[in-house]
């Protein structure tokens, strides 16, 4: 007979009893658990990109910043534009200056006995400052300049009113009216892209154009030929000139070719067009908007470079 036990049955097998539901809502009873670790995943999250970003921040070298070339435009320019400064060659004498130390670096080198200087002179020959009399030399100086821009001013005006009535009796058209070769004078504009002097006087001769300078009486200085390193000068009357001109007042504009040409800055100077390039702008400005000359407020004119030399364009124009 066999000794293997019998398997018990179902019914033996004690039941399994579940904890109540209280249970499982005892340790997160609000959802603590999952707000708490998406927290601390985010809060190590933020800590290692904050490192990160003070590591870069302590080892990273600032950008070194573009140099900057400034163009000093008027009475400093001492040079040609294109015999400014570039790289190249140096003389001998600029060699040896470059080895010379500087006065700076000989001053920090020196015993401060040297560098501090005392004066001795007893108190009675101490010299005081005249501060009474700068300020007058200073007045006087100033009143010197008001004088000479107001003389520049008048002989600007008695120039233009000459002008103007020979443009009325050549031509037809006074100035005073809204058409006539005078009244284009107060209306036209023309501007210029300048980089340089020569850049300046190459567009004003690829124009044909003469500008010309005050000088004594009623005699102005006329330069032609203005792209070349010598321009061509003469010295006429302006009673008899009858070309279409500009005025040039631009403080810089006129420094900057006065200190070129070798001629005093008087404030201004005068710039005449041939009669064949005034024709062209009036046909241009008429068929611009269609527009009849007593109609048109002002037209402005840009210079600009065409096949290797120099046009005139119609930029804006306002009608009345």
């Amino acid at each position: 007979m066999s000794n293997i036990p019998q398997a018990t049955q179902q019914n033996d097998v004690p039941p399994v009893t579940l904890p109540p539901q209280d249970f499982w809502t005892l340790y997160s009873p609000r959802g603590e658990f999952p707000l708490s670790s998406t927290a601390s995943i985010v809060l190590h999250l933020l800590a290692v990109l904050l490192i990160i970003l003070i590591g870069r921040l302590v080892l990273t070298k600032p950008a070194e910043q573009p140099a900057v070339d400034v163009l000093h435009v008027g009475p400093e320019l001492t040079a040609a534009p294109d015999e400014g400064a570039r790289e190249g060659p140096q003389s001998e004498e600029s060699l040896e200056a470059a080895e010379q130390p500087s006065q700076e670096a000989a001053a920090e080198t020196m015993p401060i006995e040297e560098l501090v200087q005392v004066d001795e002179r007893p108190e009675s020959q101490v010299e005081v400052p005249d501060t009474a009399g700068q300020m007058q030399k200073a007045t006087r100086k100033a009143q010197e300049g008001s004088q000479a821009a107001k003389r520049a001013r008048e002989r600007l005006e008695a120039a233009k009113n000459r002008l103007n009535e020979n443009l009325g009796s050549v031509g037809g058209g006074g100035g005073s009216g809204p058409t006539g070769r005078a009244a284009r004078v107060a209306r036209w504009i023309m501007r210029f892209d300048v980089s340089s002097v020569r850049d300046y006087l190459a567009q004003m001769d690829g124009l044909g154009a003469q500008i010309a300078f005050p000088d004594r009486g009623d005699k102005f200085l006329y330069f032609s030929n203005l792209a070349s390193p010598t321009p061509k000068k003469e010295l006429k009357d302006i009673s008899n000139e009858t070309r279409i001109y500009w005025v040039d007042e631009n403080p810089q504009s006129v420094a900057m070719v006065c200190q070129y040409l070798g001629v005093p800055d008087n404030g201004f100077f005068l710039a005449f067009l041939p009669r064949e390039l005034e024709e062209r702008l009036l046909r241009m400005e008429l068929a611009y908007m269609n527009l009849a000359e007593e109609d048109i407020l002002s037209t402005t004119f840009r210079v600009i470079r065409r096949g290797g030399g120099y046009d005139v364009q119609v930029e804006s124009q306002i009608p009345k």
